[in-house]
């Protein structure tokens, strides 16, 4: 059974790893809002894009690994290759990060939307009409938006 003074030497520690971890966290998040990405800005990353597989990350991480000369398979005794299964726990956690926590900033180019319109007015005209959206139009996602 662990003493008092056991246990007031440990809750010194863990009090001290929490200081630690805040004045971490608190470098890597700011205080402040980031200043919003105008529309050319965003504009610069509208290509299609094939959205993220933990997989296919996990295997391109592997492949690069074999190419650098790392060793990926199981060790020369025969054990499993731990280093593969701490790489494969990171990047499931940073995906799941970007897909639970990442802010959405969406833009959408000019001439992306395209509505035509038909119907008639009160007096029996028919009316006709074509419109797109001329500049582009920026915004940021509500909710947990969709990241793939």
């Amino acid at each position: 059974m662990a003493s008092s003074a056991d246990r007031q030497n440990n809750s010194g520690l863990l009090t001290s790893i929490k200081t630690i971890a805040g004045v971490i966290k608190g470098l890597f998040m700011p205080s402040t809002p980031p200043l919003p990405i105008d529309k050319v800005t965003l504009r610069t990353g509208v290509v299609w894009r094939e959205g993220l597989s933990k997989s296919d990350l996990w295997a391109d991480i592997q492949t690069t690994k074999s190419k650098m000369g790392i060793p990926i398979g199981p060790l020369p005794s025969g054990a499993r290759n731990i280093d593969n299964i701490v790489e494969k726990i990171r990047v499931d956690k940073t995906i799941e990060a970007l897909m639970t926590k990442a802010k959405v900033e969406v833009v959408i180019p000019e001439g992306a939307i395209f509505v035509r319109i038909k119907g008639i007015t009160s007096g029996g005209m028919a009316v006709e009409g074509v419109g797109s959206n001329t500049t582009p139009i920026a915004g940021i996602a509500q909710g947990q938006g969709i990241i793939r």
